[in-house]
């Protein structure tokens, strides 16, 4: 091996350890990154003239756990439900109050009730017959009150359900212009890790919106579906708004 081989051997070994190196120092930084993946070298011999003469970085992967990423995206959607569901069941108990206490609807209805055995059983007795009128009031406006939150609930469930479709179209919006930035940078031979993490990470968004397939669609590209078949994302078929 002559001394210029060998200087480029030493190199391209230079070189790759940079790269590696920089490549560490991304993950270190990164590691409390919401999206980001780790990032691995992947290396092969450099061959002149059918010899090796050193070794070149071929790829930059990202390690990623393709079933854990899909399972995450199925659960995504039904944690959130959940979520949803049990901050409504919490309004509403506060609505009604606490079973026994004094603000509680069956303490009112029982109340008003026991009034009107009360006065049954002495029907001439002013006291009696004021008691009811009294529980009577207490318990409209109880119910009013319940009425207006009722009302409340569901003008902030539709405002909620606008704020989802707004939101799902700024994510379909945002995958759509990475996914053409990687497209366009695929034939390039540059680094797409850390466009497919930020396409990754909003998808993760939108699998916590509505429940999502999402199928490889060619190198690097996807396309996204409902589970009822709902074509969401398709850069071939340019579908990428979701209608409330």
């Amino acid at each position: 091996m002559g001394l210029g081989t060998a200087l480029s051997s030493a190199l391209s070994g230079l070189r790759a350890t940079q790269v590696g190196i920089n490549v560490v120092a991304t993950n270190v930084a990164n590691a409390e990154t919401p999206g980001y993946s780790r990032k691995t070298l992947a290396l092969e011999a450099a061959l002149a003239g059918g010899s090796g003469f050193g070794v070149r970085v071929s790829n930059v992967n990202r390690e990623l756990d393709i079933y854990v990423q899909r399972q995450l995206r199925t659960e995504l959607a039904g944690a959130n439900y959940i979520d949803i569901i049990a901050q409504v069941r919490q309004q509403i108990d506060r609505m009604y109050g606490e079973p026994g206490s004094a603000s509680a609807l069956d303490t009112i209805l029982n109340g008003f009730t026991n009034s009107l055995q009360a006065l049954a059983a002495d029907p001439h007795s002013a006291s009696t017959r004021q008691a009811v009128l009294n529980a009577a009031q207490v318990m409209a406006q109880k119910l009013h009150s319940l009425s207006n939150d009722v009302t409340l609930m569901r003008n902030q469930a539709e405002a909620g359900i606008g704020d989802a479709v707004a939101r799902v179209n700024g994510l379909l919006k945002t995958i759509e212009n990475v996914q053409t930035q990687i497209i366009a940078l695929s034939a390039q031979n540059v680094e797409l890790g850390a466009l497919l993490d930020q396409r990754d990470l909003a998808i993760n968004e939108l699998a916590g919106l509505i429940d999502i397939q999402v199928t490889a669609n060619g190198v690097n590209n996807v396309a996204i579906f409902t589970n009822s078949g709902i074509s969401l994302f398709d850069m071939q078929a340019s579908q990428l708004t979701f209608d409330e």
